[in-house]
């Protein structure tokens, strides 16, 4: 299994848990789902979960508000509610950066190159041209 999917489920992630760490399924299973229920655990008690080179979540308290009913136009309060939020690390990002950056270079039909601290810019006519 070397091409994710589009979408990473619990089983995907089983049966990778299988295949890289040669787990039986039942164990993988057990780890997938023990390592989901503690973020879980964390994140319902108020808790930040920081995985390291990977990023933070965190639940934050959104107050309530005054909005509008798109329909009719009347006016209505949207009550306070928790939301999930994840940051993604800096070392995250690069690597997202640098796939980006290798995307560009092959539109653009040259050889990868080293990563730089932005990828550039392309204009929308050049990007037509590549393809």
């Amino acid at each position: 299994m070397n091409i994710a999917p589009r979408n990473v489920t619990r089983a995907y992630l089983v049966d990778l848990t299988c295949e890289r760490t040669g787990l039986p399924r039942e164990q993988a299973r057990k780890v997938v789902e023990t390592i989901l229920q503690i973020v879980e655990d964390s994140l319902r008690a108020g808790g930040k979960v920081k995985i390291s080179s990977f990023g933070t979540f965190t639940v934050k308290q959104k107050h309530s508000r005054r909005g509008r009913d798109l329909k009719t136009g009347v006016p209505v309060t949207i009550d306070s509610r928790r939301v999930l939020s994840f940051k993604a690390s800096q070392i995250l990002k690069d690597v997202l950066c640098h796939l980006e950056d290798r995307t560009i270079d092959r539109l653009r039909g040259q050889a990868p190159r080293r990563r730089e601290s932005r990828p550039p810019s392309l204009e929308p006519r050049e990007v037509l041209d590549a393809l």
